[in-house]
């Protein structure tokens, strides 16, 4: 006997904007459902101070297709090139880094192909919660400058020059940034403040308070005869602290393990240097936990970065792809080997137009030659001529790097399909948490059941159990039937026909 198709559903696709919009609407009006269920389900058992363990994530999944943004959550251990990576997408120095430990607050970066100059949003409260903390950093240093200056000796004399700014003019983000240099000038400090607050002033629990996250919204990397195109909806990347990160106050498995469960997408970056060392091995745990969740593996993607220092006797690129394939259960399609800092160096070279005859001095030029003219790159920038350089870096993008096939295959693939894919995936996130959600109702009933007998009230939780039960059993049929429209939709988009 056939499915019958809910109100609302075309009966016979023909792949368009209007379409999306009217499924995007349906699948809203169903996600909303979906949250009620779980909010009665909560509020039926707030008296334990128990929350149902998918809340987040369905609460997430809505707001993904209200706002149709595809989540693309990057993790990685400390150090491993995640914040290269999303420079090399960007082709700017976006992001901040440094030797020692950089994020310790999770970050939006909003991929738009429209827009001009990148700019950073902060959220009012979040402005005024960084205000307050400073404040309360500002009050330790004057109440305890031997602890303080002890702490920085020992463990931080990196944040220094951040605490000394705080110090002198007490920090104040403004809510809105433009252009790369500025919006580096806040985003290192803002990340040095959380990390000076968990050491200096822990009941301060900024990540613990933070409702929103700073957001990004900057174009993607492309050259001037390969512009993406694209629908309705946005790739939106997560940038997360590393799992391994320092700081025993900053609850950074908490922020990890919360934007892999909000995100739709994760990008494991993997250095290939470290493959088998612990820090990979907590990433390769938290990966399989969220990916047994989701069912599978098939929206799980991996970077293998730093591969242009294989030397002689290492894993060869298919040993690579095996290994990764085997310890994360990630699809051998979906493992890339890349040279990040070449990539990057490579499209921010390219993305500067009309270099004039100083183009030589220029730091775009000087650490492009550092990666890719090796031991003499002085001299031989001096050698080399504009086009035979551009022609190299050119060379970096698209072959030596890897960074072009991982791009192309992964990044503007999922730009142009945005919109599609994220009703999917948000579909398949709630029928997995509602499917959760009626296997606890059931060992609540079969609880409530045993004790009938004993508590009157409890024949009335267990007739709103039931009820839950009903309408979660509504719900869960109801999602494989829109998903199998999204389906269809998200074929045709691949295809060119959307």
């Amino acid at each position: 006997m056939a499915t019958a198709i809910p109100p609302g559903i075309a009966q016979d696709i023909q792949p368009s904007e209007t379409l999306v919009e009217d499924l995007r609407q349906d699948v809203i009006h169903l996600l909303k459902q979906a949250v009620d269920i779980v909010e009665r389900y909560n509020n039926l058992h707030k008296a334990t101070g128990t929350e149902f363990s998918g809340t987040l994530a369905i609460r997430q999944a809505l707001a993904n297709v209200e706002e149709i943004a595809l989540r693309m959550a990057v993790v990685a251990p400390m150090k491993a090139g995640k914040s290269t990576i999303i420079n090399a997408i960007v082709g700017q120095p976006l992001l901040p880094a440094r030797n020692t430990a950089m994020t310790a607050t999770a970050t939006e970066i909003i991929l738009d192909p429209n827009i001009a100059e990148p700019i950073l949003m902060v959220p009012e409260g979040l402005v005024s919660l960084f205000r307050e903390t400073a404040d309360h950093i500002h009050w330790k240093c004057q109440t305890d400058r031997t602890g303080v200056e002890k702490l920085l000796r020992e463990r931080y004399p990196h944040l220094t020059r951040t605490l000394i700014n705080i110090i002198s003019n007490p920090f104040l983000f403004e809510r809105q940034i433009k252009g790369v240099e500025n919006i580096r000038t806040v985003l290192h400090p803002m990340n040095d403040i959380v990390r000076l607050a968990s050491e200096l002033v822990p009941n301060c629990n900024v990540i613990k308070r933070m409702q929103e996250l700073p957001q990004i919204r900057v174009a993607p990397f492309t050259l001037e005869d390969q512009p993406i195109n694209t629908t309705v909806g946005n790739l939106v990347i997560i940038d997360t602290p590393g799992p391994n990160e320092a700081g025993e106050n900053l609850e950074i498995k908490n922020i990890f393990a919360e934007q892999l469960e909000r995100s739709s997408l994760i990008l494991v970056v993997l250095d290939f240097t470290q493959l088998k060392t612990e820090a990979a091995k907590s990433v390769q745990e938290t990966v399989l936990a969220i990916a047994e969740i989701r069912g599978g593996t098939e929206n799980i993607y991996a970077l293998v970065n730093k591969v242009d220092q294989r030397r002689r006797g290492d894993m060869t690129p298919e040993e690579v792809r095996e290994f990764v394939q085997q310890e994360f259960r990630i699809p051998s399609s979906h493992v890339f080997e890349v040279s990040a800092q070449r990539a990057y160096c490579a499209a921010r070279f390219l993305k500067q137009h009309g270099l004039g005859e100083d183009w030589r001095t220029r730091p775009e030029a000087k650490d492009l030659a550092r990666e890719i003219l090796r031991d003499d790159w002085e001299q031989n920038l001096k050698e080399i001529d504009k086009d035979a350089f551009t022609k190299k870096a050119r060379k970096q993008w698209y072959e030596r790097s890897g960074f072009y096939q991982f791009f192309t295959k992964v990044i503007s693939e999922l730009i142009k399909i945005a919109a599609p894919k994220v009703i999917r995936e948000s579909l398949n996130i709630t029928h997995s948490f509602i499917h959760k959600l009626l296997e606890d109702i059931n060992l609540r009933k079969r609880s409530y059941q045993a004790t009938l007998g004993i508590l009157e009230v409890e024949k009335e939780v267990m007739k709103q159990l039931e009820q839950l039960e009903e309408d979660a059993q509504k719900a869960k049929c109801d999602i494989p039937i829109y998903s199998r429209r999204v389906e269809q939709v998200l074929i045709s988009s691949i295809e060119g026909e959307y």
